[in-house]
């Protein structure tokens, strides 16, 4: 079972800001929790409903599938404080654009540091999972 870590929680089709805290797997209580810093609350989701889990590819995020009834929806766990999002590449300025490069390298550089660990979590729930 992986050590609780510092993680940011993203709902994607709400925001791409995300909500710092820490992310713990509880195998006792089949649990994957994230519990917010500086009071913001706390979210959990029985591992009997994710759907899937995966380290999103070039990025030190954990994408987390979860069933909710009828859908399904995504939550990603980010290692690293995540970037804002930047307008569609049509729209960007110069500036913006050089901004966005540095964004994504800036991403990769903190993937090669903790891709290991992130594959670790993902590998972690898929077993919980299972149990």
């Amino acid at each position: 079972m992986p050590e609780p870590v510092s993680a940011w929680y993203v709902r994607p089709e709400r925001s791409s800001a995300g909500v710092e805290g820490t992310l713990t797997l509880d195998e006792g209580n089949r649990r994957l929790w994230f519990e917010a810093r500086q009071g913001q609350g706390s979210v959990s989701f029985d591992l009997t409903s994710v759907e899937k889990v995966k380290k999103v590819r070039g990025s030190p995020v954990l994408e987390v599938r979860v069933a909710e009834g009828q859908r399904t929806r995504v939550v990603l766990f980010y290692f690293v404080q995540p970037p804002p999002l930047l307008r569609t590449a049509a729209v960007l300025s110069f500036r913006e654009r050089k901004e966005m490069r540095q964004t994504v390298a800036w991403i990769r550089e903190r993937n090669a540091t903790l891709k290991d660990q992130v594959k670790g979590w993902a590998r972690a729930i898929r077993e919980a999972r299972r149990r």
